[in-house]
């Protein structure tokens, strides 16, 4: 089976024909455009100038992200025959298994693993621990997370080129009713599927120096003492259980009346026990983005009443 050009840079093509490999990519360095009899493998479109758009091919569907939605659309289309392709701007898979619930999950095994033998390794026979030098060391717990989070998502990328989806790497721009354009070129299709997930809102009354999204979050290899957890779905109750769990002094700060809005009344309730019993501050019925909130030198103050804060994690529904 032929190799499938790479677009205007194909490499594959360079390799294969007149120059070396060592020349081709010297060409690529430098942003050079590989035209003419170059391109020589079966199957190769010749190669246009710098800058233009080629109208390449035509697909029944093009699917655009592959977060939750992109994956389940595509399990909606393979099977029905139609010719489609998937584009995705950033790293493949989706939100929960690359920011969201696995690298939080492994975090929180960390934690629950440094909890237990602090409290618990002599009930099970075991001595010589100093409870005086033992430690959380959250740099060392994020790599393991993230070794987690890569494992996982490697899983995804080999399904699915193992089933011959077709991935194009880039930033996907929907140009009118039937045409994506992507890496300089379109893409003619009926139809377009757009599963790009969606975003925090910013919390602008405070400097974004010291807010993190949990994309951010996950991504650090330090966090501060004084930490404040800004949302009320349980993404931010988790945060400030697991912050909590590795010895951080943590605010909870909640903008209605209740956590866990989705869950049934009487769960929320045995929730804000649960955060009460584990000496977690919740604050209720406070909105960050008012005039009632202001930050200085890392206090919050909330009419009046200051919270140290060194950082403000934002987990408000998206």
């Amino acid at each position: 089976k032929a190799p499938r050009c790479q677009g205007s840079r194909c490499i594959r093509c360079v390799c294969a024909g007149w120059i070396s490999a060592k020349y081709a990519f010297i060409l690529r360095g430098r942003g050079a455009w590989l035209t003419g009899p170059w391109h020589s493998q079966p199957n190769c479109k010749p190669v246009q100038a710098r800058g233009t758009i080629v109208k390449e091919r035509k697909v029944d569907v093009a699917i655009i992200g592959s977060g939750s939605a992109g994956l389940y659309a595509l399990g909606k289309v393979r099977p029905s025959g139609k010719s489609f392709v998937l584009i995705n701007g950033g790293e493949l898979g989706t939100t929960c298994a690359r920011v969201g619930c696995m690298p939080s999950k492994a975090l929180i095994e960390s934690a629950k693993l440094y909890q237990r033998i602090k409290k618990d390794a002599l009930k099970f026979g075991i001595e010589g621990i100093d409870k005086k030098a033992l430690g959380f060391n959250y740099s060392k717990a994020s790599k393991r997370a993230n070794t987690v989070v890569t494992r996982l998502t490697k899983g995804v990328e080999f399904l699915l080129q193992k089933n011959g989806v077709e991935i194009i790497q880039g930033e996907a721009k929907i140009l009118k009713n039937n045409t994506v354009a992507v890496n300089n070129r379109n893409l003619e299709t009926k139809n377009i599927v757009i599963s790009t997930g969606s975003y925090y809102p910013e919390i602008k009354n405070i400097p974004n120096e010291i807010v993190l999204s949990p994309k951010e979050l996950f991504a650090s290899e330090e966090i501060p003492q004084n930490i404040v957890v800004y949302g009320e779905s349980s993404v931010a109750v988790e945060f400030a259980q697991l912050y909590n769990m590795i010895g951080k002094n943590v605010t909870l700060i909640v903008p209605a009346n209740r956590i866990m809005p989705l869950a049934d009344e009487h769960i929320a309730n045995y929730m804000t026990g649960v955060l009460k019993k584990e000496k977690i501050n919740v604050i209720f019925d406070v909105i960050l983005d008012t005039a009632k909130v202001k930050y200085s030198k890392g206090e919050l103050n909330i009419s009046g009443d200051t919270i140290p804060c060194d950082l403000i994690i934002n987990a408000q529904k998206r």
